[in-house]
C-alpha cells in the first residue's frame, strides 16, 4: 500500500508537470477566445485548427471562398493576439503551472524524506492530499 500511494503521487506530478496546466492554459484561452468570435469565425477556426481541414475544404463546407476563409482565421488570430496583451492569460496560467510543479516537487520532497524516516501515515496522507488538490486546479 504505501508503494502505491508514493506511486500516484509520482503519477498525479507527472500528468499535472506534463500536460494538466498546459490543458489547462489551451482550454481557458480557447473559451476566451470563442467568446470573442463571432459563430462563423468560431466555426471556420474549429474547423482549421481541430479538425485539421485546409482552406479550400472550409471553404467548400461553408460556402465561402478561400480568402475569406483565409481572412477569417487571420481575424481571429489577431484577435487572439490582442486579448492575449490585455488580459495576460497565457502568462497567467504558465506561472500557475510553474507555482504548481513547484508545490508538487517540494511534496514530493517531503515524502520521500518522510519515507527515509519511517514513513508517517498522517505526513503520507497529508502529501498525497497536496497532489491531489494541485491536479483539481488543473481539471
Amino acid at each position: 500500500m504505501d508503494g502505491f500511494q508514493f506511486e500516484m503521487g509520482a503519477a498525479n506530478r507527472r500528468a499535472l508537470k506534463d500536460r494538466g496546466c498546459r490543458e489547462a492554459v489551451e482550454r481557458e484561452i480557447i473559451l476566451a477566445i470563442r467568446q470573442s468570435l463571432t459563430e462563423k469565425q468560431r466555426e471556420v477556426v474549429e474547423c482549421y485548427y481541430n479538425e485539421d481541414l485546409s482552406l479550400a475544404e472550409i471553404a467548400e463546407e461553408k460556402g465561402i471562398t478561400r480568402q475569406g476563409v483565409r481572412d477569417g482565421i487571420k481575424r481571429a488570430e489577431q484577435q487572439l493576439l490582442e486579448m492575449e496583451e490585455r488580459l495576460g492569460l497565457a502568462k497567467r496560467f504558465r506561472s500557475v503551472q510553474e507555482e504548481l510543479t513547484q508545490i508538487c516537487d517540494h511534496a514530493l520532497q517531503i515524502e520521500a524524506e518522510n519515507e527515509k524516516n519511517g514513513g508517517d501515515p498522517v505526513i503520507r496522507q497529508n502529501v498525497e492530499s497536496i497532489l491531489r488538490s494541485a491536479k483539481k486546479l488543473t481539471d
